[in-house]
């Protein structure tokens, strides 16, 4: 889920002596974290994509997939031009358009995806074999997360143009963003809202499970059912706690006084790509697969 990795914090610039020494630690953490991340993920969808009679995921576990590996290379753009000389402009306007529109993604795909999970909780508490949504419905709800992901680009491209002086590596170091815009305001209004909507569908989901492990009629559908495994609750509740990090976060950004703990949300929300791999690599295909490979 998602959730986001990756709100901007707004703060103080130094471009000439770069981040102060005590920040070197940090930066390495933050570049750890999401290179981790990365290298994962990355086998987790090659994982997916050359085992496909083993492996079954619909289009919007990849397009998670997909919107995390955005967000992982977006962070790690200026990777040794975290201290010293700032990186050129446009490379510092590339990563700073990434790291704003990244969260739009993700939040958004987190929703899709979850919004699936839900439909298909409940066709199987049901025992319901038609399907909820046609196909045409699931292509337009995998499109959705990329019209905004690409308007937020839109976005700070034109302010990045007309004010090239607001696009600067922030104080900690870590990544490039903006000074002095609203542009961290729209990224983290649309990551709340479709936070705030992930929530809404995990607590749907939640009560559907409540009524299926309440009702001794659905015993043996609970047997039978990989859907309703001990495996997927816990799963389903680590997706819960990271889009929790991601909304936290998010509402940050609107009280004063929160870059003062730019560094620490930085790291707690490098977490967040780690936190998707153990999420989706740790089901029993994908291990047998990895497993298979080794052998």
């Amino acid at each position: 889920m998602p959730p986001a990795h990756i709100f901007v914090i707004t703060s103080r610039f130094d471009d000439a002596a770069g981040p102060a020494s005590q920040n070197i630690r940090d930066i390495i953490v933050f570049d750890v974290l999401y290179g981790v991340g990365l290298v994962l993920l990355i086998l987790l969808l090659f994982t997916a994509l050359f085992s496909p009679r083993h492996i079954k995921r619909g289009p919007t576990w990849f397009l998670m997939l997909v919107g995390w590996i955005i967000t992982s290379m977006g962070n790690l753009i200026i990777v040794g031009q975290q201290t010293g000389p700032p990186p050129s402009q446009a490379i510092c306007l590339f990563q700073a358009m990434l790291v704003y529109a990244s969260p739009v993604l993700t939040s958004s795909t987190a929703f899709v995806f979850v919004f699936q999970v839900y439909m298909s909780f409940r066709m199987a508490a049901n025992s319901s074999n038609q399907p909820m949504l046609s196909r045409k419905q699931v292509a337009w709800m995998n499109f959705i997360p990329w019209i905004g992901f690409v308007a937020v680009l839109v976005e700070i491209l034109i302010i990045g143009i007309k004010n090239p002086n607001e696009v600067r590596r922030n104080e900690p170091g870590t990544y490039c963003s903006l000074s002095g815009s609203i542009g961290y305001g729209v990224t983290a209004g649309l990551t709340v809202l479709a936070m705030l909507a992930v929530l809404v569908m995990e607590f749907l989901t939640g009560r559907i499970l409540r009524r299926v492990w309440k009702n001794s009629e659905t015993v043996q559908l609970i047997r039978n059912n990989e859907l309703f495994s001990i495996e997927t609750m816990a799963r389903l509740g680590i997706f819960c706690f990271c889009p929790m990090i991601a909304l936290a976060v998010s509402c940050l950004q609107y009280f004063p006084g929160h870059s003062n703990l730019g560094a620490s949300l930085q790291l707690a929300i490098a977490i967040l790509p780690c936190c998707a791999i153990l999420i989706f690599g740790s089901q029993k295909d994908i291990v047998r697969a990895w497993t298979c490979q080794k052998s």
